[in-house]
């Protein structure tokens, strides 16, 4: 299983709790709001490359959505 199939839900508690749409944070990481649903919501997996873009985002270390 990928590490990065888990994380949806603290993405999205996240995302929510900065008061950020999900529009706004997929314009911001190049991703269609439709596919950043999905990341939320576990139905399609995480790319290492959009996981870095998130941490990068919300200016993170590499392991703050894993905890």
């Amino acid at each position: 299983k990928n590490l990065l199939d888990s994380i949806g839900p603290r993405i999205a508690e996240i995302r929510r709790s900065k008061k950020i749409t999900q529009e706004e944070l997929a314009s911001a990481i190049g991703v269609s709001r439709q596919t950043y649903g999905a990341y939320e919501n576990g139905t399609r997996p995480i790319p290492w490359s959009v996981y870095l873009a998130l941490l990068f985002y919300f200016e993170k270390k590499f392991h703050f959505f894993l905890a």
